[in-house]
């Protein structure tokens, strides 16, 4: 994913998520529709059982956010007690939920919209609290 968005380690792990998140939404509309094709070839690797290219696309992806992660729990941003692979796959699995939504519904369903609240909800359970915040 370093393709698509470099590391930057000068930018908190929020805004580092925050950034790939709009790459990855830029990403998914300059696809639009084509993306549906993507799916097909997701079923056949599915019903043929080849997951090779999969695992690896999706192994990039979560090794990046782990990656940003372990970054924000070095810096003290991110709570030391988390698991970064799990998070970092349910990070990846928001994607694959708000892509479908908006694929489905894109005169209903705001990319930016779902992302916002994803990040409202999710990365402020992650964030390290400060003493007396009680979020």
């Amino acid at each position: 994913y370093n393709d698509m968005i470099a590391l930057d380690f000068n930018k908190s792990a929020t805004e580092s998520l925050r950034d790939l998140s709009a790459a990855t939404i830029g990403a998914m509309k300059e696809l639009g529709n084509s993306y549906v094709f993507f799916m097909e070839y997701l079923l056949y690797c599915a019903r043929a059982g080849k997951y090779d290219p999969l695992d690896e696309m999706l192994e990039g992806f979560r090794g990046y956010v782990t990656t940003v992660l372990q970054d924000g729990i070095k810096r003290g941003e991110i709570r030391a007690e988390i698991n970064v692979e799990k998070s970092a796959a349910a990070f990846a699995a928001w994607f694959d939920g708000a892509v479908l939504h908006w694929l489905i519904s894109p005169a209903t369903v705001s990319f930016e919209e779902l992302a916002d609240g994803f990040f409202e909800m999710i990365l402020h359970g992650l964030e390290e609290k400060e003493q007396g915040d009680e979020k």
